[in-house]
């Protein structure tokens, strides 16, 4: 995400989706207070790497406060990128990722690994969040 957000000026706006709740965290919506610059954001996904990439109960968002860009990484462990494009591409490209079309298994499976709850409450505590309450869609 680091690489792609530095396809825009800097700073940027975190969003983090806690769509299922495990640990004493409440499901929402959560803002970081400020956009980060590019240090705060690599710093910020270095730390909560595994915990972002190993579980499903969440989303994170980031995105430009100029609006030249976002990208979302969803439950499904899915990129969606709006913005610069071509650049995106060309940093998922270098990164031996690959254009295709997103097939869901169905039926499909969650992990909720509860020896990352602890890591959910490490994550809550990174920022003093702006929260708001989940709106439809967040949990699919």
């Amino acid at each position: 995400l680091r690489d792609l957000a530095a396809c825009w000026k800097e700073p940027s706006w975190v969003l983090y989706v806690l769509a299922i709740p495990r640990g004493d965290g409440e499901g929402g919506r959560y803002q970081s207070p400020e956009p980060l610059d590019g240090a705060a954001l690599e710093d910020f996904l270095v730390k909560h790497r595994d915990f972002l990439e190993g579980d499903g109960r969440h989303a994170l968002w980031v995105a430009s406060a100029d609006g030249e860009g976002t990208v979302v990484y969803d439950r499904h462990n899915v990129l969606y990128a709006y913005g610069p494009l071509e650049a995106f591409e060309d940093v998922l490209t270098k990164r031996g990722l690959h254009r295709r079309p997103v097939e869901f298994p169905v039926p499909h499976t969650h992990h909720y690994h509860d020896f990352h709850d602890a890591s959910e409450a490490r994550l809550l505590q990174a920022f003093d969040w702006i929260y708001s309450p989940l709106r439809e869609g967040d949990d699919d």
